[in-house]
């Protein structure tokens, strides 16, 4: 190696700055491959729906609606004090998805030495588990920042290099984790454990209760957040079988990108990717006994214990509960691949290898990925279809939302203004004095509007439908049972998965 090369080397791994900049930027250019072909789905015009009209009104609809704490919401309403379109809405995650990747280079940079922060962030980059949900206008890029930073702040408290507010700063990623999703606690639940572990190993009682002590507050701070999960129901979980299990690491391993762009290869590439990424960290723990107990916590700890809540107590599986394992996915290979397991060619040829998989992997399945519900191209044709008298009924609460968010924007109105078919919020909206509904600006008027010169109306099916002088275009889901309505006559059918727009007319 000439003395110039190797000096080029010292030079990016004693200022790494420069690097960690060019991967963020490689990150971001990634997740913004194919982003003309995207939209927004049901649970991203939700997100929307929540947070465009300021932070008071994001936290009063999030606690009325969500299923999920509020601190992501709440960050979202100041984004779209700027903007409110759907690429600015998507940028968002985007630009969390490179904070994750520059956070995770400086932590795993300051723990392990630059080699191993710089490997960790590229992987993370260009991995096809992560770019699947750097664009979706969900939590799970914020979070997936915020459990690096819950690791990190963690450790640096540990080995007492964080200073006086470690403690602090430990406890609050923690909590910020719980705050924004229901399932935080299962998401921090490796970090927690890789920590307790570490804590018991330095035989320090007083550091040890510490410890506790810290995770005694995170628990307290935790328990709202651990009620809406347990109040609100989500019917998409499931208890997972053999069959999920595999299909949720190959989606961690990088396998499930096949899918979107070689469907034909996927029944094998993608098993065959996932069995070769486990063995290169079980092949990592033989050769380095100081791999074994972070790939084990990190990695492997929230899939465990998903899976034994979802058969001990309620089904918690899901494939994006996991997205923040990806980061520690991510450091572990490089460790394993750098850490002087193997020799330093070796280590640079396996993390090259793997960068160039994944980036291809990602790079095709970015390009032929395709996002968003029907809902835009419903409201397309709505706009195309409607005429003076007609009337669009829309099947669903949440629906109808989203429906007049693709069809007006956020102009269409307010989500704590909005009828909701549940009979136990009609009962404690009856039973809130006078002054609370004024306090927190709700209502339950919304059941029909105007939006661009086209009539909308929320379809309760236990209530005969509303009268119209034109046709009645009826916007349900696919899932729905069909039913005939009164006096009117099935014309038209046009599917937008997963709607149905239907087109009754009047008896002759």
């Amino acid at each position: 190696m000439s003395s110039a090369v190797a000096a080029a080397r010292v030079g990016v791994l004693s200022r790494p700055g420069p690097a960690v900049a060019a991967i963020a930027v490689l990150a971001l250019v990634l997740s913004c491959i194919g982003l003309a072909n995207r939209g927004l789905g049901l649970d991203e015009l939700l997100s929307a729906n929540f947070a465009a009209h300021g932070p008071w009104a994001t936290l009063v609809t999030v606690l009325r609606f969500g299923v999920h704490p509020p601190l992501y919401y709440l960050q979202l309403s100041l984004w779209m004090l700027v903007g409110q379109g759907d690429g600015w809405l998507m940028a968002n995650s985007m630009l969390w998805h490179a904070a994750a990747v520059m956070l995770l280079a400086h932590a795993a940079g300051r723990l392990y030495g630059p080699r191993i922060g710089l490997a960790a962030a590229l992987l993370l980059a260009v991995s096809p588990a992560a770019l699947l949900y750097a664009d979706q206008v969900r939590m799970y890029t914020f979070v997936m920042f915020l459990a690096v930073w819950a690791w990190y702040a963690q450790a640096r408290w540990i080995e007492g290099t964080s200073g006086r507010l470690g403690a602090f700063w430990m406890i609050l990623a923690q909590v910020a984790v719980t705050a924004s999703h229901t399932a935080g606690l299962l998401m921090l639940s490796g970090i927690v454990v890789f920590g307790g572990i570490g804590v018991l190993a330095t035989r320090r009682r007083y550091l040890i209760l510490r410890w506790l002590l810290a995770e005694g507050v995170v628990l307290v701070l935790s328990l709202p957040a651990i009620g809406i999960g347990m109040l609100r129901g989500v019917s998409h979980l499931r208890t997972p079988c053999l069959q999920d299990i595999v299909a949720v690491w190959k989606f961690l391993a990088g396998g499930g990108g096949f899918v979107q762009f070689a469907p034909q290869f996927a029944l094998l590439a993608g098993p065959l990717l996932g069995a070769v990424v486990l063995l290169a960290l079980l092949a990592g723990m033989l050769r380095d006994r100081r791999l074994v107990l972070p790939i084990l916590t990190l990695v492997f700890v929230p899939l465990l214990l998903a899976a034994l809540a979802s058969h001990l107590a309620k089904p918690l599986w899901i494939e994006r509960i996991f997205v923040p394992v990806i980061p520690f996915l991510c450091l572990c290979l490089a460790r394993a691949a750098l850490g002087g397991a193997l020799s330093r060619q070796a280590g640079r040829a396996t993390v090259l290898a793997l960068v160039l998989l994944w980036g291809g992997i990602t790079v095709a399945g970015q390009t032929a990925r395709a996002k968003g519900d029907g809902y835009q191209p419903a409201a397309d044709a709505v706009r195309l279809a409607a005429r003076p008298g007609d009337l669009v009924l829309v099947d669903g609460d949440f629906a109808y939302w989203c429906f007049l968010w693709s069809l007006a924007g956020p102009d269409w109105g307010d989500p704590r203004q909005a009828y909701i078919l549940n009979a136990d919020w009609d009962r404690l909206m009856r039973k809130l004095p006078e002054p609370m509904l004024g306090l927190l600006d709700l209502g339950e008027d919304s059941r029909r509007l105007r939006a661009l010169g086209v009539s909308v109306a929320l379809w309760d099916r236990r209530e005969a439908p509303p009268t119209a002088t034109g046709d009645i275009l009826l916007l349900r889901p696919q899932s729905t049972t069909a039913i005939a309505l009164p006096d009117r006559r099935l014309g038209e059918t046009q599917v937008f998965a997963p709607l149905l727009l239907e087109r009754w007319t009047a008896q002759p």
